[in-house]
């Protein structure tokens, strides 16, 4: 009982020093120059210090005036009532008043400030996001430390704050975080960024300005006026009406990223504003052959464009490539550095409303609702997949060392001329890096069709090793035929035997060409023939013709064919044991020929003789 008492005594002069502490008024005088004053006053009554403080006012104040940091200016003062300690940090410029508050704080102090003087906003906006009694720690410590109060307490020191900012002429309140703004504003719909990734590493890009006519003809001169000098010289504008809602396009083409830094500085008006190119390696379980692993990053300065009472403008984002697909990572506000950090971390949100993440080739466009914003860090981490439209795959197989596999991939009649080029360099690039031999890659042109022809050749092993290279999928474990794109031939056959049997089994199956086929929303149709010992094998259930690939289609096409055919080897042994056999028996002859000549010949010598 006597525990619970002393709780509640305890907890009562909490709750009576915590009425008794003192106020902080915090004023910021703000010059159109962006120089200025922060005065911070401290005001306790007498009456409440004696109560509460275990030293006097007098010890209190030289101990303040003693530990008072630099960047400040002291005055102690008191009335009838009152002690009232005023503390006066003068500043150049924002940058000057950042500094010394970090100083005085011993942590970072970020100012954020805009004035806007566009065509659909005007004002001010000014922010320091930092707690205004964080620069009133120090005071704190020195109270505790000089026996003032004890450190239990020290969070009551301080009993109300408060903050008032004087600008243009204006006064304005705030609380604890230093917060003013002042627009006057004419409403944008929407602001729409839609980007369109090249397979050759270039951008289009589509930017569409939406404004209702009543807001338009509130200053319709200066907007048009606007909105023609943000048309970059690389790029087309235009204004169309529907329904009384009006828009303004920007169409650019075939941009390299600094073209498009250059044309999206012109269209914010701000060289704050950054587009970097990212490219990256993909991860070996979803490497893609015939594909780009493309990332792209921006920061956006919107202020320009802002909008409403915040100085924002809602803005809808979109990725517009079907044969894309990846994911958005952003950082509201402010600009974040993707070299320093890492946007995966907690400070990064990876954009998932309605699954905006395209599981799919040829699933749509991606778009991002990013609602009202003046600044954003944005990050688009993607996979952009060739446009296959068709596969025409032929095998020969004259033996089991000597087998030659060419895979035609025709691509959509859109694709440039450009991206198949770029394709051609970078498959020739690892077969030489990786030295195939007997692999071969290049462009090919067909009624207007552009085609990669990749061409293999050498025993099955040979072939296999070489597909796993190019396609990072692991060819040594032959139980796993189904899943891979494997070659597997041997030959029966007697040393004497005429003939021979070709046992030929493959596997078709493009993966690591190609995405794995549920990644596609299209079918992928692959024309397969088959030709053993200079003989094509007529289609069959064992030999289709054709092979669907994609829209969840997962079975492996396997085709198993047996052939009987001459064993040329076997052959070519009769051949040699026939002619040896002639052979031996006209030596045999030869030899018998010369043994009766030569006793012919005796013969005669004998009788001349007698």
């Amino acid at each position: 009982m006597k525990k619970i008492i002393l709780f509640l005594l305890i907890s009562l002069f909490g709750l009576f020093f915590t009425a008794c502490g003192g106020e902080l008024e915090t004023t910021v005088e703000l010059k159109q120059d962006l120089s200025g004053c922060r005065t911070m006053k401290y005001v306790i009554s007498k009456e409440d210090f004696s109560e509460n403080s275990n030293v006097s006012i007098g010890v209190a104040e030289k101990q303040i005036a003693t530990k008072c940091p630099a960047e400040f200016e002291y005055e102690f003062k008191q009335t009838e009532d009152e002690y009232i300690l005023t503390f006066t940090m003068p500043f150049a410029s924002l940058e000057d008043a950042q500094a010394k508050m970090e100083a005085v704080a011993g942590k970072t102090c970020e100012i954020a400030f805009y004035q806007g003087e566009g065509v659909f906003c005007e004002g001010f906006s000014y922010e320091e996001k930092f707690d205004a009694e964080l620069l009133f720690s120090w005071f704190e410590d020195v109270l505790v430390n000089c026996g003032c109060v004890n450190i239990s307490y020290q969070s009551y020191i301080i009993e109300k704050s408060n903050t008032t900012i004087f600008y243009g002429g204006k006064k304005y309140t705030a609380k604890d975080t230093v917060v003013a703004k002042d627009f006057s504003y004419i409403e944008i719909n929407n602001l729409e960024i839609a980007t369109y990734v090249n397979g050759d590493g270039t951008y289009d890009r589509t930017l569409a300005m939406s404004i209702q006519e009543v807001n338009l003809n509130k200053k319709r001169a200066a907007i048009e006026a606007f909105m023609a000098k943000s048309i970059p010289s690389c790029g087309e504008g235009e204004w169309s009406e529907e329904n009384g809602m009006h828009t303004h396009t920007v169409t650019l083409k075939k941009l390299s990223e600094t073209q498009m830094q250059d044309a999206m500085r012109i269209y914010t008006h701000s060289e704050d504003t950054i587009f970097e190119t990212r490219d990256g390696e993909a991860d070996a379980e979803s490497y893609v052959l015939l594909s780009r692993e493309i990332s792209y990053a921006e920061y956006l300065d919107l202020r320009e464009y802002g909008s409403n009472e915040a100085g924002q403008v809602n803005v809808t984002y979109i990725q517009q490539n079907e044969n894309m697909s990846g994911e958005l990572y952003f950082y509201l506000n402010e600009y974040r550095d993707w070299d320093v950090f890492n946007i995966f971390g907690d400070e990064w949100k990876v954009w998932n409303f309605n699954n905006q993440q395209t599981d799919k080739v040829g699933d749509g466009i991606q778009t991002y609702p990013l609602s009202y914003l003046d600044k954003i860090s944005l990050v688009y981490k993607g996979s952009y997949f060739f446009d296959v439209t068709q596969l025409e795959w032929d095998t020969k197989v004259y033996s089991q060392k000597k087998i030659e596999n060419e895979i035609a991939f025709s691509l959509a009649k859109e694709t440039s001329a450009e991206e198949t080029d770029m394709l051609i360099r970078t498959c020739t690039k690892k077969i030489e890096e990786e030295k195939l031999s007997g692999v071969t890659v290049k462009k090919e042109e067909t009624d207007g069709i552009q085609k990669v022809v990749f061409t293999m050749k050498g025993s099955d092993l040979e072939i296999n090793k070489a597909r796993g290279v190019l396609t990072h999928v692991n060819y040594d474990e032959k139980d796993d035929l189904e899943e891979k794109s494997m070659i597997m031939c041997f030959e029966e056959a007697g040393i004497m035997s005429l003939t021979k049997t070709i046992v030929f089994e493959e596997t078709v199956w493009p993966a690591g060409f190609l995405a794995q086929p549920d990644s596609y929303k299209k079918k992928i149709p692959i024309l397969y023939s088959l030709e053993i010992a200079g003989k094509e094998i007529e289609q069959s259930t064992d030999v289709p013709a054709k092979i669907l690939y994609g829209e969840n289609y997962t079975e492996a096409a396997r085709v198993g064919v047996v052939r009987e055919t001459v064993n040329f080897m076997g052959i070519l042994w009769m051949l040699l044991i026939v002619l040896g056999l002639i052979s031996l028996t006209l030596g045999m002859v030869f030899f018998l020929l010369a043994v009766i000549k030569k006793y012919r010949n005796n013969k005669k010598q004998n009788y001349s003789t007698f």
